[in-house]
């Protein structure tokens, strides 16, 4: 998650390679559903369907990692330590909502000419598509950075609690939220948003994980399963997900069971030798996840807004594998440069 990752691989503390690879199957995910997104058919069910489970598990999935990663890197330490670090982390990915809403309004919306809409991007006053998630990542430092003594002593019972109040804030009457930042936090029914206060269960989770240091938990796995299978029902009768913006408690639950098992398969990849190619690929990917999903982002929509694209599956997915090869090219470009500079090749 920016710098908040390097802090935690760069801290003398053994980093975790699990949960690095378990963003990079998060960060695949969501680029895989933005290629769709612009390149596929919306009119094909298998292709909404693909975007309906990415929907469902990518945002609440990238908390729970930050909550893995933020336990070692911040809360692990003294207030004093980690509160400049968090809030460089924040303004970095504020700084990644900027720079992907203004590429938004002018390669997509093509509202590049009103000086309007930077003030209003730059004020959190106006979420453009595709982006809007990296506000929230902002905003989810800033809730860590005022709950920090809590998230210091995460247990089960605190994470109960948060995942009882993310339940109720579903329950607010979405449409009187009026102003945009307020918005960001408790959600609202006239901006797209994540509401970080509702999300912040995945994230508190996260934070208890890494404390205690669960893996195989069946207790857990039953719990993730309950929270998980009202919007399953749901999603096989209807064919389509409960409300997602804003969310209500059945959507927001309703990833659990698929991150823990997410969370599983990172842990056993990470144990075994003979995954090594496919989890240095992943592990490349998750520890930079807000550059990744920021050059992304502005990959798809330079190309949308251009003549090369079409609107089928295979070109979506095409496009998908291209761009992330090509991330991952850079990455290995800079870590390379980086090493010559230091004289450690």
């Amino acid at each position: 998650m920016g710098g908040g990752e390097k802090l935690a691989g760069s801290s003398g503390r053994k980093r975790d390679d699990s949960v690095d690879i378990m963003k990079g199957i998060l960060v695949l995910q969501m680029v895989l559903c933005h290629c769709i997104q612009f390149f596929g058919r919306d009119s094909k069910p298998v292709q909404q369907q693909i975007c309906d489970y990415i929907n469902l598990t990518t945002f609440s999935g990238f908390l729970f990692t930050f909550g893995l990663s933020c336990w070692y890197a911040y809360f692990s330490r003294g207030f004093r330590y980690a509160a400049p670090r968090m809030l460089r982390t924040a303004l970095k990915c504020l700084a990644a909502f900027w720079i992907s809403s203004i590429c938004y309004i002018g390669l997509v919306e093509l509202d590049y000419y009103d000086p309007r809409v930077f003030r209003q991007i730059l004020l959190l006053e106006k979420y453009a598509g595709w982006s809007e998630f990296l506000a929230s990542f902002a905003g989810v430092m800033a809730a860590g950075l005022l709950l920090f003594s809590l998230f210091q002593k995460q247990n089960g019972y605190l994470t109960a609690l948060c995942l009882a109040a993310g339940g109720l804030l579903t329950l607010i009457p979405y449409d009187r939220i009026s102003d945009p930042r307020a918005a960001l936090f408790v959600g609202s029914a006239h901006w797209i948003t994540f509401p970080v206060l509702q999300y912040l269960f995945y994230f508190a989770a996260g934070v208890w994980f890494s404390r205690r240091k669960i893996v195989w938990d069946f207790r857990i796995l039953l719990a993730c399963a309950v929270l998980t299978l009202p919007e399953l029902i749901s999603y096989i009768r209807g064919g389509y997900l409960t409300n997602r913006f804003p969310p209500d408690a059945w959507f927001l639950f309703g990833a659990a069971l698929f991150l823990y098992l997410y969370y599983l398969l990172a842990h056993a990849l990470a144990a075994r030798p003979v995954f090594g190619g496919i989890c240095a690929f992943l592990r490349g990917i998750g520890m930079n996840t807000v550059f990744c999903l920021l050059l992304s982002n502005l990959a798809i929509f330079s190309f949308s807004a251009g003549k090369f694209k079409q609107r089928t599956f295979a070109f979506a997915l095409l496009f998908d594998l291209v761009l992330m090869a090509s991330i991952w090219f850079i990455l290995h470009l800079v870590r390379t440069d980086s090493r010559r500079s230091s004289g450690k090749n």
